[in-house]
């Protein structure tokens, strides 16, 4: 893996097969982890964006928001319960360990989002 020295937000997006039946993959998860520099976690009025452009977006900021739960609250209204996404089918929360702490390396605070795809189209 490449490292990177840049100060920033990212969004990575893995997929797992969980389980294969009768030689075919029937159960996936996609993971979605958001992660950033920890200076730039805290969204405040002089930052870009500032809280007030996050509540204008439609999102929950309060008085100092924090980047990567309002990238998640994003990423997870885009994709949570949605059918026939991108082919792929409906994607939902995962059960167990939805939402969990993800941290690359020192300086960097995350989460990371669970999905399971249940009815994967042909």
């Amino acid at each position: 893996m490449e490292t990177t020295k840049d100060v920033g937000a990212f969004v990575i997006v893995e997929t797992a097969i969980e389980d294969i039946r009768q030689n075919m993959f029937t159960d996936f998860n996609i993971y979605v982890s958001i992660f950033a520099s920890k200076e730039l976690v805290r969204i405040t009025d002089s930052t870009v964006p500032t809280v007030e452009q996050v509540k204008n977006m439609g999102y929950i900021a309060g008085t100092y928001g924090n980047r990567i739960d309002i990238l998640c609250d994003i990423v997870d209204k885009q994709l949570n319960g949605k059918e026939s996404l991108l082919g792929i089918g409906t994607l939902t929360c995962s059960p167990k360990d939805f939402c969990t702490l993800y941290c690359p390396k020192d300086g960097y605070y995350g989460k990371r989002l669970k999905y399971t795809i249940t009815n994967l189209h042909e």
